[in-house]
């Protein structure tokens, strides 16, 4: 092989050096990018359903409220009496304050699953070599616990759908 051969060899070399740096380059960026947009998409979202879930919640509580301070103003008071018939009444509004509680409970699972989605997305590691992104030591740890927390955040907004169901029925 002469100077010049192996001169040539070098430069290809680095050539396909350079395309493939770019081409993980533009991989890394796409990754970023479907990370981000899902990860905005997932926080929009679960805010939305939870706060909708908090203001069904309070909305029947104070809802409750009104009802009784209607009653209680076009009746004479009487605690002994009006207290036994407003038992069913004040145990949906304990029902529909969980239900608010537990929504709530929701958005703060909500926020650590969200935490965690950022924490597994960077523990992918970045290479300049096919496949540029793999998984790193801490990625299953981060996608199991991500997983573990969305199923409390998803449960606490279902409980919260579910206990204000329940008090439907009773008022």
């Amino acid at each position: 092989m002469s100077v010049d051969d192996e001169n040539q060899s070098i430069e290809y070399k680095k050539w396909v050096h350079e395309l493939n740096r770019e081409d993980a380059k533009r991989a890394h960026d796409r990754f970023d990018k479907f990370t981000d947009f899902v990860n905005d998409a997932a926080i929009k979202s679960s805010e939305i359903a939870l706060r909708a879930a908090i203001l069904i919640n309070g909305g029947a509580a104070v809802s409750i409220l009104a009802f009784i301070g209607g009653i209680v103003s076009k009746e004479k008071f009487d605690p002994h009496d009006s207290l036994n018939r407003f038992s069913d009444v004040s145990n949906s509004l304990v029902l529909f304050g969980l239900g608010v509680f537990s929504a709530a409970l929701g958005i703060g699972f909500s926020y650590i699953t969200h935490y965690a989605t950022a924490g597994h997305a960077a523990s992918f590691k970045h290479k300049f070599e096919y496949p540029y992104i793999e998984k790193g030591k801490s990625t299953i740890l981060w996608s199991r616990f991500k997983a573990l927390i969305h199923f409390f955040a998803l449960m606490a907004g279902a409980a919260s759908l579910f206990l204000f169901g329940a008090d439907i029925d009773k008022v």
